[in-house]
Order: structure tokens, then sequence, then C-alpha cells
């Protein structure tokens, strides 16, 4: 497994890329900002883009992080992590039911949202996991929150290291670490502050 070694080599922020929701040259240059101001995790995940733009967009990412250490995962793909030759992949909670094993060279990730996918996730090897949502988030309005001490114990049920996601904020990191998390992940509020 690569989550150990891993343990103290990934940021306490694990972005998620939020390109739809801004200009492209505004993008890029909260991205840059962010590299210079430490960002070392990075999930591409833009479905709301064409394959060809998609593809566009990963060229673009990898090229602006071409002499970095970010490491950058793909949302859902494995087949673009490897065509693209990204760190890894990371799996949406229907894949991780979906996928008999989980490949063994890059970096895999799983959304979770319970106890029982955060033990499948250990069972096939992920490095990491994501778990929540731990608030309420404006992409899923209706869904149900675990809140902190839900995420507390499930985080402490796993041996994997684990981003809070739902919701996060900057606030939210020093919280994470109290709850068990090793940071969280965010899709807007980082690309905001």
């Amino acid at each position: 497994m690569i989550h150990r070694a891993l343990k103290n080599e990934l940021g306490d922020v694990f972005a998620i890329t939020n390109h739809h929701e801004m200009a492209s040259e505004v993008f890029f240059h909260i991205l840059k900002n962010k590299i210079n101001k430490g960002l070392s995790f990075l999930q591409i995940r833009e479905k709301n883009l064409s394959k060809k733009n998609l593809i566009t967009f990963i060229g673009q990412i990898k090229e602006v992080l071409k002499k970095t250490d970010v490491k950058i995962v793909i949302n859902s793909s494995i087949e673009l992590a490897y065509e693209f030759d990204l760190d890894g992949v990371h799996l949406t909670s229907k894949q991780l039911y979906e996928l008999e094993k989980f490949p063994k060279d890059l970096l895999v990730g799983v959304s979770c949202h319970s106890k029982k996918d955060l033990k499948v996730a250990e069972q096939k090897s992920a490095d990491y996991a994501v778990l929540g949502p731990v608030k309420k988030t404006p992409s899923h309005p209706n869904s149900d929150f675990l809140g902190w001490e839900k995420f507390r114990a499930l985080a402490e049920s796993s041996k994997l290291p684990i981003y809070a996601i739902g919701g996060m904020k900057k606030d939210d990191i020093s919280i994470s670490f109290d709850k068990g998390s090793v940071g969280i992940a965010s899709q807007r509020d980082f690309w905001n502050s």
C-alpha cells in the first residue's frame, strides 16, 4: 500500500478543481497563486466538460504544475490517469464497489460516506479516503450530512488517511485534525480564499 509512505506527505488541503464556476484566466491565476502558497495535492474534477475540453484542461494543468511537486489525481478515470501520466485517480463511492481491484501503480483515493465504504476502501488497498459530507453544501443541499462527531467516529474506525469534505473552509483545517483527519478537501472555498 502506498498510503503509509504518503501519510506525512499529504497536504492539509486536498484541492478539487472548480474551473466551471470561473473564467479560465481567473482559475489559472488562482492556481499559480495557490502553488506559490504551498498547494501539494490537486484533484481534477470537471464533470461538466466534454472529453475534448477535459483533455485540454488536463494538459493546461500539467503545464502549470510541471516543475512542481504537486500530486495530481483525476476524478473517476483510471484511463486518463494513465494516458496523462498523472499521480493517481480519485474514485467515486460507486466505483469503490464496481471495481474488483484498484491499480497498484497509481495513488488511489475514494469518496466514502459510511463505515462500510471505509472498510471496503481499506480492503481494496485505497491510499486515502475523502469522507463526508461533514456539513451541508451548495452542490448537495438535500443530502444528509455527517457532522463532526460522526465524522470523528468513522475516521477513528479506519486506518486510511482521511480528508473531511462538505462545506469545508480554511478554518476547518485545525478542527479536522482534532476529528481524526489529515486535512480538508475543498472545491469552492479553497479557490475563493
